[in-house]
């Protein structure tokens, strides 16, 4: 709850109102305010949440309409309508959709400002740190930075961090990974292997969750879209002749287009976290998907 719950709602006090609001929240005492408090923090959360999606949707249509959007090795989009509290999490979001470095800018007192994210393995402060002269000031580390400049150097910026990043990165970084602890069956997902994976938390950049791989399952025939339809909620099983085979439910999220592939009966693999999913006082093991691949039989 800590890290799902309330930790995106403080955040998004500070990208869209002002910080103050998260410490005045966290501060108060009295239960009448703090509910008064807490109403206008879930409305700035969930305005987060719009821009996040409608600039990410914007940025996508933008991008995928530049002439050399195939050829490019990175990705840079501006709009000055954009809200500065969610450039990054939108460069984010582009890079799972597009895997390369990303920044995403928009206006803000006069000066193009933004946010950069990388793929792993790829300094993109270098690259950044390539086109100072074209820049007021940037910050930032290897995987992220933050960078401000004046409207006459935004098409030169562009040029030369493309050019940058195309002499810097490899094809190999330029090509997802997903790093799989461990191959299981449906049969290993136990409450007890809950528990042990549990008592390894917390879990974070020095210590990442454990991600596992199931081959060949199928869908059990519950599996529909969610939310905005472009999630999925899984219902599967392996691929075998027993009249009560094992099925476990899942979420993937960004997987909507699947669904359709799902449903026709083919078989495929998974990458997946366990996660505990809790309803109406009812507990059950779930998957949280990280990839979905079809299975060799049928690539």
């Amino acid at each position: 709850d800590l890290v799902f719950a309330i930790g995106p709602r403080i955040n998004a006090a500070g990208r869209i109102g002002h910080a103050s609001e998260a410490a005045r929240l966290l501060l108060e005492t009295d239960e009448k305010k703090l509910e008064e408090l807490s109403l206008a923090i879930e409305e700035k959360n969930q305005e987060r949440r719009d821009l996040d999606k409608e600039t990410t949707e914007e940025a996508l249509k933008i991008l995928r309409s530049e002439k050399n959007f195939a050829e490019n090795k990175s990705t840079l989009v501006f709009s000055e309508n954009w809200h500065k509290g969610v450039v990054g999490i939108v460069a984010s979001r582009l890079i799972e959709q597009v895997y390369r470095p990303t920044i995403v800018l928009t206006k803000s007192n006069g000066l193009w400002t933004g946010s950069a994210r990388s793929v792993r393995g790829f300094d993109v402060h270098e690259a950044i740190d390539d086109c100072a002269t074209d820049l007021e000031q940037f910050g930032g580390h290897k995987y992220a930075a933050g960078m401000s400049l004046k409207e006459e150097k935004l098409e030169s910026f562009k040029k030369h961090f493309e050019e940058s990043v195309s002499k810097r990165i490899t094809e190999e970084k330029l090509t997802p990974k997903l790093n799989v602890d461990l191959e299981l069956q449906l049969s290993d997902l136990t409450n007890e292997l809950y528990k042990w994976l549990k008592a390894l938390r917390p879990f974070g950049p020095s210590n990442l969750s454990p991600q596992f791989m199931t081959r060949n399952l199928v869908d059990a025939g519950g599996t529909r879209h969610v939310g905005d339809g472009t999630h999925l909620k899984l219902e599967v099983k392996s691929k075998s002749q027993d009249p009560n085979p094992i099925t476990i439910n899942g979420i993937a999220f960004g997987f909507g287009e699947w669904q359709e592939k799902l449903k026709s009966g083919v078989e495929f693999d998974l990458v997946y976290a366990l996660e505990m999913n809790e309803w109406k006082g009812r507990k059950s093991l779930q998957l949280m998907v990280k990839d979905i691949k079809l299975s060799s039989a049928h690539t």
